[in-house]
């Protein structure tokens, strides 16, 4: 399993970790869930949008 750091605004971060808890309550895992989930999401699109 990989590890990346990566810096957020705090609005940004403060707006994902709410809506974490929100539609996952406070489990273990649910952040690096969520994340996953996103950056999946954001490689599909982009191998839609760009034709390089």
């Amino acid at each position: 399993m990989g590890t990346v750091t990566i810096s957020l605004s705090d609005d940004v971060e403060k707006r994902f970790r709410e809506t974490i808890t929100r539609e996952c309550g406070n489990k273990k895992g649910a952040l690096s869930n969520a994340i996953t989930e996103a950056i999946e999401l954001w490689i599909i699109e982009a191998r839609h949008a760009f034709t390089c």
